[in-house]
């Protein structure tokens, strides 16, 4: 079974309007390049890190390497081509940054880059997840702080009238919560471009790969979104962890505290029997399937499928049999 790939984008801040929605399935034989940039004050770094990153990166490689030779040489091009794109751009004086994640799938080989907080995460066959990124955020990482302070800047959240402190950790100056990114001139040297490299070999199982920006990760873990699209095609599982994102999001935004964060018990439930419906399971009474791309992902009741089947025996109608698994 071949390796899959989802990437998802959401219009959110600058990111890169690639497209709403994409994903793929990798066959063997084939070299896939997803990509997330999420870009902060503008769009512009963003957009020129797509343009030019991939260039930049198979320059760095010598010509006329054999296939081994070639990915032992990949992960110091990546380190190349994202400072020479990081430098690039700042010659031209603007000043937006951009995350980076860059993802290379050569047959059973993956190879993941990244600067920023736009994860990716493995979902091997067997249920092992395993993240491929490091979150470059001072809040969360000690060490990236600790670098940080040690190259001269300064750590701290942001102080309103009164002194205050409110929000994330920040670097100062510049006040950019991550310590690693594209770009960013206006900040100081302590931000840099050099990125995470990770380069894992697949079983013969296979598996799948999830990369998506912040807006994705802040309201669902690494694992609730692997665990959400196991057993569902590419294009069906990317956007069942959209939807998953959006109805934190919504609950959230509703105030009910108890459903913000990694947990989604309660998200869905059976309106009849009261059981609850992993995040994968439920269908909603009006729209079939929640996966149904018509239909609003937060729209209920849900049931699960026994009692959607006894629902459409009472009904006179032949049990629909749909179960999401």
């Amino acid at each position: 079974m071949g390796s899959r790939v989802e990437r998802h984008q959401l219009q959110e801040n600058d990111l890169v309007p690639l497209a709403a929605l994409i994903s793929r399935e990798i066959k063997n034989e084939k070299m896939e390049k997803p990509t997330v940039f999420d870009g902060h004050n503008g769009n512009a770094a963003a957009l020129y890190s797509r343009d030019n990153l991939l260039n930049h990166i198979l320059s760095a490689i010598p010509r006329g390497l054999g296939r081994d030779e070639w990915l032992q040489a990949l992960p110091r091009a990546l380190v190349a081509g994202f400072v020479k794109t990081d430098k690039e751009f700042q010659s031209k004086g603007q000043t937006s940054g951009t995350t980076a994640t860059f993802v290379l799938v050569d047959r059973w080989t993956v190879t993941v880059a990244s600067v920023g907080d736009s994860r990716c995460i493995l979902d091997a066959q067997g249920g092992a997840v395993s993240e491929l990124t490091v979150d470059h955020r001072l809040e969360e990482n000690q060490e990236e702080r600790e670098r940080v302070k040690a190259s001269g800047g300064e750590v701290g959240r942001l102080r309103i009238l009164g002194g205050a402190e409110i929000g994330p950790l920040r670097c100062w100056p510049g006040g950019l919560c991550l310590s690693r990114s594209i770009g960013d001139m206006d900040v100081g040297e302590f931000i840099v471009p050099i990125p995470y490299v990770k380069q894992v070999k697949l079983s013969d199982a296979g598996g799948r790969l999830i990369i998506a920006s912040d807006g994705i990760w802040d309201a669902v873990s690494s694992e609730m979104a692997a665990k959400s699209c196991r057993g569902l095609p590419a294009e069906l599982a990317a956007r069942q962890v959209v939807k998953l994102h959006y109805l934190s999001w919504v609950y959230c935004r509703l105030g009910n505290d108890e459903t913000c964060g990694p947990s989604t018990s309660g998200l869905f439930i059976c309106a009849v029997c009261q059981v609850d419906l992993g995040a994968s399971e439920g269908i909603s009474v009006h729209a079939g399937s929640i996966f149904s791309t018509s239909s609003k992902p937060w729209e209920g009741p849900f049931l699960c499928a026994d009692c959607r089947n006894k629902k459409d025996a009472m009904e006179g109608k032949r049990p629909s049999g749909v179960k999401v698994t």
